[in-house]
């Protein structure tokens, strides 16, 4: 079962170079799937400007630390 609140818009994941725990937390208390980078990796690097839609393929046990693939639609 997911939750989600009015306030997140439909947000169901985000995607961080990284998060304090209490934001972690927090994400994941409000139904928000929090992703990482991979080392190495940010948005910049990526050539991400935050206007793109992303596709997350999750798995269907998901792990903490596990990698996923996310897929950019520009």
């Amino acid at each position: 079962m997911i939750f989600s609140c009015e306030c997140c818009q439909g947000v169901r994941a985000v995607i961080a170079e990284s998060y304090e725990r209490i934001h972690r937390s927090n994400l994941v208390g409000m139904g928000i799937v929090p992703f990482q980078f991979l080392d190495g990796d940010t948005a910049a690097s990526l050539g991400l400007t935050g206007t793109e839609a992303l596709t997350v393929e999750l798995p269907q046990n998901l792990q903490p630390g596990q990698t996923v693939t996310v897929q950019v639609s520009v």
